[in-house]
């Protein structure tokens, strides 16, 4: 699929499917200010691309009503393409970068998160990770040329490895878990706690509804395609699959235009342990696939010897490394020589099953590191 011109210095393009046009010109105005604040702190010489990514980038970004007035609700994703491989200058380039988010998030009323720079010539090189993919697909270069993701390569985006897929939910597993430590805090919780918790069970109930496009090889990058494709597949071998699409409906609701309502007749507390059991369900019949034991219990999944490929070299020396700094609080056997991914994937199902006792600490200290 060609690229249209993304470039907001060339043709105009929308941020959001149906946000008033102040709204769109509010958030041009915030790519102007994150610019200028980009060039500023590194230098035009030390900048080949800036990049909005995620869901503004695509087109789709949310559209949060708050007293009748429209506000962006996302984080604005960039990534940030240098001209030189040196690691020493990327990580003076990312400190500087990572300084202005004091400035840029209150200025722009959500985070703004610069991503690890990439040489421009490693560019035809990048994985198969979603995020790439995506990016691919639907971005706004800010600043640069505007064919700058023209090198990288010619992903097939219906059918991402399904290792990203495992990434996906761990990532959203942990957000359950995050959310779920935030109602256990004692007091009432405050509308930002709240709405954390709301988001994270959204979050995790579009990871469900992806992984089906993932092990069916039907993924698309678009929400309202994605739910097109799920609501025309036979879903036979998936429980409630009914239930699976009326949750998945609501999270790209939710993504589009967020609201933050329980549904009706549940707690906050209920609809999140709710979430957290079919999260466990749609996790468990994915991994059963991806590793080809369709008759996987979870003790059986902890005690697998791997669950991602294991590393071998120096991504070995590199993993180890990231277990010793961020993970030595999960121990250090055999276990510090997996991906620290596979070592999260390991303990999770554990923390989200009913009545978990563990504690999540030392898991969520390395996911943060890695995630």
């Amino acid at each position: 699929m060609p690229n249209v011109p993304n470039n907001i210095q060339g043709k105009p393009r929308r941020f959001t499917i149906d946000g008033s046009e102040d709204l769109e010109k509010r958030i041009a105005r915030d790519m102007d200010r994150v610019r200028d604040a980009a060039l500023k702190a590194v230098g035009p010489e030390n900048l080949t691309a800036l990049v909005l990514g995620g869901g503004y980038g695509r087109g789709e970004g949310g559209v949060h009503l708050v007293d009748g007035e429209e506000r962006v609700y996302n984080d604005y994703d960039f990534f940030v393409v240098v001209p030189f491989r040196a690691r020493n200058q990327r990580q003076a380039v990312a400190a500087r970068l990572d300084a202005l988010k004091a400035e840029l998030d209150p200025a722009c009323g959500v985070h703004v998160d610069f991503g690890p720079p990439i040489p421009a010539e490693n560019l035809p090189l990048l994985p198969y990770e979603l995020m790439y993919m995506e990016a691919k697909e639907g971005h706004v270069v800010i600043h640069g040329p505007n064919d700058v993701f023209d090198a990288m390569p010619n992903y097939d985006p219906a059918r991402p490895p399904l290792e990203e897929c495992a990434r996906l939910f761990m990532n959203r597993g942990v957000g359950l878990v995050l959310a779920g430590r935030t109602l256990r805090e004692p007091g009432r919780l405050d509308r930002e706690s709240f709405e954390f918790v709301v988001r994270n069970i959204q979050k995790a109930y579009m990871a469900m509804g992806d992984s089906v496009l993932f092990r069916v090889g039907r993924y698309r990058t678009r929400y309202s395609e994605r739910l097109a494709v799920l609501e025309n597949l036979n879903l036979d071998s998936i429980p409630d699959a009914l239930g699976l699409i009326d949750a998945y409906r609501a999270a790209i609701e939710f993504k589009l235009r967020p609201r933050h309502d329980v549904p009706e007749g549940l707690t906050l507390a209920a609809w999140h342990a709710r979430a957290a059991e079919r999260f466990l369900d749609m996790f468990l019949w994915f991994e059963r696939a991806r590793l080809g034991y369709p008759g996987m219990s979870w003790d059986e999944y902890a005690a697998l010897p791997a669950r991602l490929p294991r590393p071998r070299g120096g991504a070995m020396a590199r993993c180890l490394a990231q277990n010793i700094r961020h993970g030595r609080a999960l121990g250090l056997g055999p276990d510090c020589f997996l991906q620290p991914r596979d070592r999260i994937l390991k303990r999770l199902p554990a923390l989200l099953a009913p009545r978990a006792s563990g504690d999540a600490a030392p898991l969520i200290k390395l996911w943060s590191h890695i995630g």
